[in-house]
């Protein structure tokens, strides 16, 4: 861990607050519907809930796959392109736009 570079903790603490995020909804999913389920009467409120949380879960997973995907920049105007891919695709971009 002594050798890491900005982009490594960068990566470490977004991992780390998105799983304690996905933790936090699935818990948070669980104790909503539970209690719902028990106090009501129709099953709208449960729904909507469950709806609510899925949505926060789906959140938590596209930034995880941000975090640990493949980046890739493409841009197209005209008949120019600008393609970069990999780790360093932003630091590309900003250098090729300059």
């Amino acid at each position: 861990m002594r050798g890491w570079t900005a982009a490594d903790w960068r990566k470490f603490l977004g991992i780390l607050f998105l799983g304690g995020g996905g933790i936090a909804c699935t818990v948070l999913t669980w104790r909503s519907i539970d209690v719902m389920a028990v106090k009501s009467s129709s099953p709208w409120p449960i729904a909507y809930v469950a709806y609510g949380c899925i949505v926060l879960i789906g959140i938590v997973l596209l930034g995880f796959s941000a975090i640990l995907g493949r980046r890739v920049f493409k841009i197209r105007a005209g008949d120019r392109e600008i393609d970069f891919t990999g780790e360093d695709a932003a630091t590309q971009l900003e250098e090729h736009l300059q």
